[in-house]
C-alpha cells in the first residue's frame, strides 16, 4: 500500500508543480436500480440526490490533451443514499478558441449503498450494502473566471459488485451532476 501511495505522489508532483490541479465540488443526482432491501431475494431503485467532490492531477499535459488522474467522491448517507469513492483517468480537451472543455473518465472503486426499510422492520432501519464498482463519466467545464470553471454538465453510468455479506448481487447506476472547478 505504500509504494501505492509514494509511485501515485511522484506522478502527481509534475502536476502540482505544473499548477494543473482541479478541485471540484459538484450536486449529483444517481439513479439506482438492483439494490436488495434486506427482504429476501427484494430489490429497490430509487434516486438519491447528494453532493460530491474531488480532485484531478493533470499530468501529461500535451498541446490541448490533458491526461490525468481523478480522486472523486460522493455522499447521501441517510436512508435510500448511495456513497462512492473511486479514483480513475480522465482525459480532457482544450480546443482552442472554444470554451468548452470536455472530457471522458473512467474510475472505479468503492459504493456503498443505504434503504430505508419498511414493515415489519423498526422504523427508521436501513440495510447497508459494500459494492466494488466502476463509472465511465463524460462531461464538458466553461470558465467563468480566471480560476473558476463551471462544470455544466457530468453524465456517468456504471455497476457495482457486492463486495461483503451474505449472497451476491449487482447494482447498476446513472448519475447526472453539476458544480464549480477551481484551477491551481
Amino acid at each position: 500500500m505504500r509504494t501505492i501511495l509514494l509511485a501515485a505522489t511522484l506522478l502527481c508532483v509534475p502536476a502540482l508543480h505544473a499548477q494543473a490541479v482541479e478541485l471540484y465540488g459538484t450536486v449529483s443526482v444517481p439513479r439506482i436500480s438492483g439494490i436488495p432491501t434486506g427482504s429476501g431475494t427484494q430489490t429497490s431503485s430509487y434516486w438519491a440526490p447528494g453532493i460530491g467532490g474531488g480532485a484531478t492531477f493533470n499530468i501529461v499535459p500535451i498541446g490541448p490533451v490533458r491526461l490525468g488522474l481523478d480522486l472523486r467522491g460522493s455522499t447521501k448517507p441517510t436512508a435510500n443514499g448511495i456513497s462512492t469513492v473511486l479514483a480513475g483517468a480522465k482525459l480532457a480537451l482544450k480546443i482552442p478558441g472554444v470554451s468548452l472543455k470536455p472530457y471522458v473518465e473512467a474510475a472505479g472503486g468503492y459504493l456503498g449503498t443505504n434503504t430505508h426499510l419498511g414493515s415489519p422492520f423498526a422504523p427508521g432501519s436501513t440495510h447497508k450494502t459494500t459494492y466494488a464498482g466502476y463509472e465511465l463519466l463524460a462531461g464538458a467545464d466553461t470558465p467563468i473566471a480566471p480560476l473558476l470553471n463551471l462544470r455544466i454538465l457530468e453524465v456517468g453510468a456504471g455497476k457495482g459488485y457486492q463486495a461483503s455479506g451474505p449472497g451476491s448481487s449487482t447494482i447498476t447506476f446513472f448519475t447526472l451532476s453539476s458544480g464549480l472547478v477551481f484551477h491551481f
